[in-house]
């Protein structure tokens, strides 16, 4: 024959509090997985979102860049009547800061802001005869047809 141990008696409450600490469990972790799921996806959209600002800022430096290049391109071969107007209006408004600093100066004698004055003159002259030059090659370029020939 054989020895029988009995085992310990498993009764309905028994049952009934093993089954609530089962779905407590099964609970907590699918509680837990959705939480991890959207954090996950919380941070994804942050980096999302930060990746698109950086992207932006970055498009926008590069478009600043090239319109910046066309700026100086315009300032140092200008082609259309804006740009030389745009030249025209900077060398008057620089004239104009000069003039105004050298009237504003005490330190200087009369004969010193003539002086001056002579320099600055001969300064705009010499602007003014560059301005001429862009104009003229502006013009020879506005000639130069290529007629495919």
């Amino acid at each position: 024959d054989k020895g029988m141990i009995p085992k310990e008696y498993f009764d309905s409450e028994m049952w009934l509090q093993r089954r609530t600490e089962a779905s407590l469990y099964i609970q907590r972790m699918v509680r837990g997985w959705f939480a991890r799921k959207r954090t996950n996806a919380l941070k994804k959209e942050r980096e999302d979102r930060k990746r698109q600002q950086m992207e932006r800022e970055e498009e926008f430096r590069k478009q600043e860049e090239i319109r910046h290049k066309k700026e100086i391109e315009r300032r140092m071969h200008p082609r259309t009547k804006e740009d030389f107007e745009i030249l025209y209006d900077e060398l008057e408004l620089w004239r104009l800061n000069e003039t105004n600093k050298i009237k504003e100066n005490t330190s200087l004698t009369a004969d010193q802001k003539r002086e001056a004055m002579k320099q600055l003159l001969e300064k705009e002259s010499e602007l003014l005869q560059t301005c001429l030059l862009y104009t003229s090659d502006a013009a020879d370029d506005l000639l130069c047809v290529d007629l495919g020939g």
